[in-house]
């Protein structure tokens, strides 16, 4: 039942049941070929598939974890599907699959449904030139306009408001400033502290 392709005894090809095909070289087995109700074509743990020829890109499994490993150049996923999704999903905590990053074709945007984490002191940047920066450094908050132009903060729904909250003394928080949308008017919640030597100016002049 072996079909020994190097004059030795390592290298055949075999089948032990009419459903099964299995390709050995060294005594190792490399491919296997399943046709019944799974239809695989299989590679066994440890074996790498590998595409390029320097093996540069390779795909395998160690029995615990999968691996895509690139070697050379660039690793560049595609979709050539007009109006189609790159969708990267895993288990959701329940037994199920969810997409947590989606590379949305037809509205030309990447959505993010999980909460999306940076650890200290990584920057969330926007502008080509790294204009706008958000960070946490383990101890403080930080939204730095680093680049060019001004700091915008915009609220554009009718009558609706911007609210700066604090801490306020007791573990809860409350408003300190509130630029009302509809009474179109700027409310100081909180007394107003000057330092000394400090002007609080009214007035254009």
């Amino acid at each position: 039942k072996k079909l020994f392709l190097d004059g030795g005894n390592d290298t055949y090809i075999t089948s032990d049941s009419s459903d099964l095909v299995q390709y050995f070289v060294g005594g190792t087995e490399m491919l296997r070929m399943t046709e019944d109700s799974t239809d695989f074509v299989m590679i066994p743990d440890n074996v790498r598939l590998s595409v390029g020829t320097g093996n540069d890109l390779q795909l395998s499994h160690n029995g615990s974890n999968s691996f895509i490993a690139n070697y050379v150049g660039d690793l560049t996923f595609e979709n050539h599907e007009a109006d189609k999704d790159i969708i990267f999903q895993t288990d959701d905590g329940s037994g199920g699959l969810t997409p947590y990053l989606t590379l949305d074709g037809s509205a030309t945007a990447i959505k993010v449904a999980k909460n999306l984490e940076l650890a200290d002191s990584v920057q969330l940047r926007a502008g080509s030139g790294d204009d706008l920066k958000i960070h946490h450094d383990g101890s403080n908050s930080f939204i730095i306009g680093a680049g060019t132009g001004n700091l915008i903060i915009s609220q554009q729904t009718n009558d609706a408001d911007i609210i700066l909250k604090s801490d306020n003394g007791s573990g809860g928080t409350t408003n300190y400033i509130q630029l009302d949308g509809s009474e179109v008017e700027t409310v100081f919640n909180q007394k107003i502290k000057v330092e000394d030597s400090k002007a609080f100016a009214i007035g254009s002049g």
